[in-house]
């Protein structure tokens, strides 16, 4: 006679090795694993319809049957561009960022080159090849070749401190030459926030903030729970001896927690300008 099958309490406080078995029914094979809808979704009038994948469908588009392809077709937005061209110039010689400034010109001159990290004798050549074409910053140590989109929305661009102010200077060059409006606001850190926030119109009529800290990491945080347009956090490898090259500025953004606000690498400021302008021209 088989012996009396394990409870799971007898499974658990003593020694039967055999495993609780799981209750199953139909339905939850039927469901592939899930568990049920309390609420069973109610068909659509007229039966079920196909279901889209692959892309968000808008307003105009769920409303049109299948037979109406060609119209939806029509309706749908062009596709825009991907954003100015990046040429990194750390690492690589004058003669190098030339070339590749050239060949992004031939491939897309409908939109800028834009060279970040580059040194001031690069910069030079840069303005001697293309002269009328290049726009340029010093502070941020970046130049963009080739015409510039018409601004759409604004960005603000907050730095902590001073030793941020070069990364805050590319993010704000960057968003410019992306086709948007820039407004930078240096060395806020600090007590020196409370100030900059009282009469309001620092973080009025933007549509992105960009945060560049390294000592003050906890900015981005700050900034964060006092507006409900998005912040992007861009730590920097400055700001303390003990900061392990941006490593805590990063650790610190990252585990703030905070609602509303996406990290972007360290030092990476062209990412963090070409993303805070995409949010502002839309």
């Amino acid at each position: 006679m088989d012996p009396t099958p394990a409870r799971p309490t007898d499974i658990l406080f003593g020694d039967d090795p055999r495993p609780v078995p799981t209750p199953r029914n139909e339905e939850d094979d039927a469901a592939g694993g899930f568990g049920r809808l309390l609420v069973e979704p109610v068909p659509a009038p007229g039966g079920p319809r196909p279901m889209r994948t692959g892309r968000v469908v808008g307003p105009a588009e769920d409303a049109a049957t299948p037979d109406d392809g060609a119209q939806v077709a029509a309706t749908r937005s062009p596709v825009t561009s991907a954003g100015p061209e990046v040429v990194r110039g750390a690492g690589r010689t004058t003669e190098q960022v030339l070339a590749l400034v050239r060949e992004a010109r031939r491939e897309h001159p409908d939109r800028p080159a834009v060279v970040v990290g580059a040194g001031a004798e690069t910069l030079v050549a840069l303005a001697s090849e293309h002269d009328a074409y290049t726009t340029m910053d010093h502070t941020a140590m970046a130049a963009a070749v080739g015409p510039l989109p018409e601004p759409r929305g604004r960005v603000a661009v907050l730095c902590a401190g001073s030793g941020d102010a070069p990364v805050a200077a590319e993010v704000a060059f960057v968003a410019r030459v992306t086709g948007t409006e820039a407004v930078r606001v240096d060395d806020v850190g600090g007590s020196r926030l409370q100030a900059l926030l009282a009469d309001g119109s620092l973080l009025a009529d933007v549509d992105c903030v960009v945060v560049v800290a390294g000592l003050d990491a906890a900015l981005a945080t700050t900034i964060g729970g006092l507006t409900e347009v998005p912040v992007v956090a861009v730590p920097t490898s400055t700001g303390q001896a003990g900061g392990f090259g941006g490593i805590g500025a990063l650790l610190t953004m990252l585990n703030s927690g905070g609602a509303g606000v996406v990290v972007s690498g360290i030092d990476n400021g062209y990412a963090a300008g070409v993303f805070a302008a995409r949010i502002a021209r839309r």
